[in-house]
């Protein structure tokens, strides 16, 4: 599985691989190894471009697919111009199966509504990490990944973007999916087993399904990043499900519970690579209705 790095890379560092690249491939990606977006530009196309830019160096130096780096330090580089750039259709993309191709156009249909309905402008950074990781995910889509770091990412990002503008008045409008204020659990170092708070909040949040008649829960787990980026995905997958978990037990009054897992990839605090951060160790839990 691939796992995007955050790199800063200097043009001169750049090898020209011959017969892998071309030159305006190699170009591209050594112009968004230092991106500097123009200051007319939006939050969200900063943020765009950002994710684009990294995504488009560690394609190209990492993977050794310059086509792609290319194409994707292209992508920033318009961004960056405050251009309007389009997430990929992925029917574009040759090798994705027809399954995946609807599962991945339902992801994008959902993903244009949120910013058709304000998502841009009430969280920009979230919503260009959005964009960029459903790219990327559709990239991995192509090579035959269906459960790559790209699309838990992205999912990540998209639970985290609130609508700000109403919706289209329509004769028989379904009834919406309205967020109630999140709970969040903390663990251990290296640690997926709940405490006796955790276990107070979990019984909460039972009470709370019932009592706001929540239709879902949402679970998001993550992790610090004292360890591997491999390592804190999987150790934050297993502590939404120690949650789900307690919550059958527990009871939902109904609510369907959706699981998601974000790894080190959205820290609560800022901390450097390898280091321990007890308030990244969490699972955020939001209930819908």
């Amino acid at each position: 599985m691939k796992t995007l790095l955050k790199m800063t890379v200097a043009t001169g560092m750049i090898t020209f691989l011959a017969g892998c690249a071309s030159v305006s491939d190699v170009n591209d990606v050594a112009a968004v190894a230092d991106l500097n977006p123009v200051i007319a530009a939006s939050a969200f196309n900063k943020a765009l471009a950002a994710d684009y830019a990294a995504y488009a160096v560690y394609e190209a130096e990492q993977e050794g697919e310059w086509g792609h780096g290319g194409a994707f330090a292209r992508k920033a580089m318009r961004a960056a111009k405050n251009e309007t750039v389009e997430a990929e259709y992925p029917t574009d993309w040759a090798g994705i199966p027809n399954d995946r191709i609807i599962v991945l156009n339902k992801a994008r249909i959902h993903m244009n509504d949120k910013f058709a309905r304000g998502g841009k402008q009430s969280h920009p950074n979230f919503a260009g990490r959005a964009q960029g990781q459903y790219d990327c995910w559709v990239e991995e889509e192509a090579e035959g990944v269906t459960d790559s770091d790209c699309m838990a990412n992205h999912r990540a990002a998209m639970w985290r973007i609130q609508d700000t503008a109403p919706e289209p008045m329509a004769a028989a409008p379904a009834p919406k999916m309205s967020a109630i204020p999140a709970f969040v659990v903390y663990f251990g170092f290296d640690s997926a087993k709940l405490d006796a708070l955790a276990k107070g909040t979990v019984h909460s949040v039972s009470n709370q399904s019932g009592e706001s008649k929540a239709k879902r829960i949402v679970l998001i787990g993550h992790a610090d990043r004292s360890g591997d980026q491999g390592y804190n995905f999987n150790l934050s997958e297993r502590r939404v499900q120690a949650i789900a978990d307690a919550l059958a037990k527990r009871g939902t009054a109904g609510a369907s519970v959706t699981k998601s897992s974000a790894g080190e990839t959205s820290p609560q605090v800022n901390s450097g690579d390898g280091k321990r951060e007890g308030m990244n160790r969490r699972v955020e839990i939001l209930l819908e209705r």
